[in-house]
């Protein structure tokens, strides 16, 4: 069998490949990690006796902390490295929110629907302050300008919310209408 575990490494390497110091495994050596006559130590064996002779709480590692689910050898300090930096991406994304450069994607979901039904609403008083002047201008009855102009503005209102508002691909309505 020769797996990564089974290597036989200088404590320096041991050290490395564990994410520890190498004050850390002089210590745990001292205290009777076993090292082969030559100095060097088997991975195998060392952590082991890790596992056995390490209290948990001094222990960086967890039960068989080399093997990673594909049985490959997994470094501790690379696996330190990746969360360390995960944290630093959501503590940086907890900052960009709370300085409001990040906003909700509901936030601006809401204010776009929120916009459209004010300029909706906008349209829609037009046609009631307009049509009177109109009425006037062209010698016409006020209600059947007010009609007319009404009916005119529903249709280009419906024209208008039949266009796609394509801020949000990811979703799978995308080309529905906002406000739908």
């Amino acid at each position: 069998m020769n797996s990564d575990l089974d290597d036989i490494v200088k404590p320096s390497e041991l050290a490395r490949r564990l994410g520890l110091s190498k004050g850390r495994i002089s210590q745990m050596k001292a205290e009777g990690m076993p090292v082969r006559e030559d100095g060097l130590v088997r991975i195998s064996e060392a952590v082991a006796w890790i596992d056995e002779n390490v209290e948990p709480s001094r222990r960086k590692l967890r039960t068989s902390p080399l093997i990673s689910d594909t049985g490959r050898p997994v470094e501790y300090a690379r696996v330190r490295a990746e969360h360390e930096r995960l944290k630093l991406e959501r503590t940086a994304h907890a900052l960009d929110v709370e300085r409001r450069e990040l906003i909700r994607k509901g936030d601006v979901q809401d204010a776009i629907f929120a916009r459209a039904r004010m300029e909706r609403e906008a349209h829609e008083n037009f046609v009631v302050r307009a049509a009177p002047l109109l009425a006037a201008e062209f010698s016409v009855d006020e209600g059947d300008m007010l009609h007319a102009l009404d009916r005119e503005m529903r249709r280009h209102l419906e024209d208008l919310a039949r266009l796609p508002l394509n801020l949000f691909e990811d979703d799978d309505d995308a080309d529905r209408p906002m406000g739908e």
